[in-house]
């Protein structure tokens, strides 16, 4: 299969190393091998560089939970099970879990028993290629879509569960506080549910005049006295 580059941490706090050599993975059955085409940096990656992660990881592993790829090759059944084909963009959901399709399908991952997450206990996106694993939830990216939006799928997968979970109706007062990448996904969505009044609270004013932009009907810094 040939050999590809990736990053690898060895462990927290300024261990990363950029890998030249390492041999492209065969994906095996039900497994998808993508050609990475986008891939992320999240603050839990920042985490994990700066040495300040609360988790334990196997090392070493290749992050990256935040990503996009085509797929170039695929095991055994894996076509059929997961509805892609070669030369399709496909992204899948970072936290794969076992034995239970019930919990995985809709998104329950906290309730399995067993649960893996790319870009963690698994490579992730910060390589060339990838292995998206046989029990993964794996969705086909439409023709319309950049690779840069479809990189975007798993913030804002998480900016839109946290409005479900809200609960928002007609009457409530919205405060979104922060205006990063999640903080203006969840803007988004909660301008959607048609609140009373929906606010933005972020110190930089570049981003409340994007905020302005998107939905928010107020965007204050958190100093202000107003």
């Amino acid at each position: 299969m040939g050999t590809m580059r990736a990053i690898k941490c060895l462990g927290f706090g300024h261990q990363h190393r950029l890998e030249t050599d390492i041999a492209i993975p065969k994906p095996r059955a039900g497994e998808v091998l993508v050609q990475v085409d986008a891939s992320g940096i999240c603050a839990a990656d920042r985490a994990m560089w700066d040495g300040t992660a609360p988790w334990a990881l196997p090392f070493p592993f290749t992050p990256g939970h935040e990503f996009t790829g085509t797929v170039v090759g695929l095991g055994e059944g894996a076509g059929a099970r997961h509805g892609i084909k070669v030369g399709d963009r496909a992204v899948a959901e970072l936290n794969i879990t076992y034995g239970n399709d019930f919990f995985r399908q809709r998104g329950l991952y906290h309730l399995s028993d067993t649960m893996d997450v790319l870009g963690a206990t698994l490579d992730g996106g910060w390589a060339e290629y990838m292995i998206y694993p046989a029990d993964a939830v794996v969705h086909k990216v439409p023709d319309n879509l950049s690779n840069d939006a479809a990189c975007f799928t798993e913030p804002l997968a998480n900016a839109i569960h946290g409005v479900e979970r809200a609960d928002i109706t007609f009457e409530d007062v919205v405060i979104v506080s922060g205006a990063g990448p999640i903080g203006m996904g969840m803007l988004q969505a909660a301008r959607l549910k048609t609140p009373r009044k929906l606010i933005l609270v972020n110190p930089g004013a570049a981003k409340r005049t994007l905020g302005l932009q998107r939905g928010a009907d107020m965007a204050f810094h958190p100093d202000d006295p107003r």
